[in-house]
């Protein structure tokens, strides 16, 4: 408890100065250490971390902000109060924890789609875990896009009252009839009320439709496509990263989600297909556990030292070792991104394979 108490009067101090240079690295320091040590902080130390990370936060960049969502988004020891204002910043930000962030409830969500606009409402409606009433209140505020991008999500809980309400909103936006039209176990009432007035292909398409949709029962294509969860807790990290990327979902963010997931695997994978490097050789570069190893792969990657402190912090406790670095490996690592290009790190990275 005395080395958080000291490092928390550190991070106070550093804050204190106007004169800092790099506040962005102190906001994700803060808000790493907020996330690792949730459960040694009492109450008064969390709720001065969460209030000095919430005025970091009011004071960032957007790169800044966009690297505190990295790191906050996969957490579930996320301060709730930090998650809910980081999704009403800018929408590069905030998109990223208003996907996945586990700590945003129903009524987190609902009012922030109220504060927001459509591209963040958009960025809400993919989620998986969306109530009616949540469905509602994006419904209300997006536009056509994130209609359109609400309705494909088949896992969204669209009440019958919304359902209508999306039919009449496509009879003045054509593009959402399709999309309606493949939502499973929709009522033949709507169904027939969309191709009403649409052009012939989707009368057609409704034609076709509707019998075998009332009443709807799940198609093969459905049923095979849930797998058992504790067999998809064991797929092929390869496989489901060879998946993001076919599907265009795959982004650096999946390093900080694998650390978060303590699953090595998939921080291998993804890393590998990022620097088009064999598994094997990421493998052994990071049993090495050398900070500036990770250092150089990360410059190779072309990321900013400020996202490697958050990338550094995760990895080491996934491999459970202390988060203080010797002194001979924080200068490396402030040299490596100083001096070294991303085309060096790549180079050096080449020489280190072909050794």
């Amino acid at each position: 408890m005395n080395a958080i108490t000291s490092d928390l009067e550190h991070l106070a101090e550093l804050a204190r100065h106007d004169e800092l240079a790099n506040r962005g690295e102190l906001l994700v320091s803060l808000a790493a250490l907020l996330i690792s040590h949730d459960g040694d902080l009492n109450a008064p130390q969390r709720e001065h971390c969460i209030a000095l990370t919430i005025d970091l936060l009011e004071q960032s960049s957007l790169d800044d902000q966009i690297a505190l969502a990295e790191l906050m988004a996969p957490s579930a020891n996320a301060p709730a109060i930090v998650v809910s204002t980081l999704a009403k910043t800018h929408v590069a930000a905030a998109a990223i924890v208003l996907e996945q962030s586990p700590v945003l409830s129903h009524q987190d969500l609902i009012e922030i789609a109220r504060a927001t606009g459509p591209d963040h409402a958009k960025a809400m409606a993919v989620r998986q875990d969306l109530s009616e009433d949540v469905c509602a209140a994006i419904i209300s505020n997006g536009d056509e896009e994130t209609l359109k991008t609400l309705i494909n999500n088949h896992k969204a809980r669209i009440s019958d009252g919304d359902l209508a309400r999306l039919v009449a909103i496509a009879k003045r936006f054509p593009v959402l009839a399709l999309p309606l039209l493949q939502r499973p176990k929709l009522p033949r009432r709507y169904a027939e009320e969309i191709a009403e007035g649409s052009s012939k292909t989707v009368q057609q398409l409704v034609a076709r439709m509707v019998p075998s949709q009332v009443p709807e029962k799940p198609s093969p294509k459905h049923s095979t496509a849930k797998t058992d969860p504790a067999a998809a807790k064991h797929d092929d990290a390869e496989q489901r990263i060879k998946s993001l990327k076919d599907s265009g979902r795959l982004r650096m963010a999946i390093l900080v989600k694998a650390l978060h997931q303590k699953d090595e695997k998939l921080f291998i994978a993804a890393f590998a297909e990022f620097l088009n490097l064999a598994n094997a050789f990421v493998d052994k570069l990071l049993r090495s556990r050398s900070a500036s190893a990770l250092a150089l792969a990360y410059r190779a990657l072309g990321g900013s030292q400020q996202q490697f402190e958050t990338v550094l912090v995760l990895f080491r406790s996934m491999k459970n070792l202390p988060p203080k670095l010797t002194p001979q490996d924080r200068s490396e690592i402030e040299r490596i991104f100083r001096e070294v290009s991303q085309d060096g790190a790549k180079r050096a990275l080449s020489s280190l394979i072909t050794a």
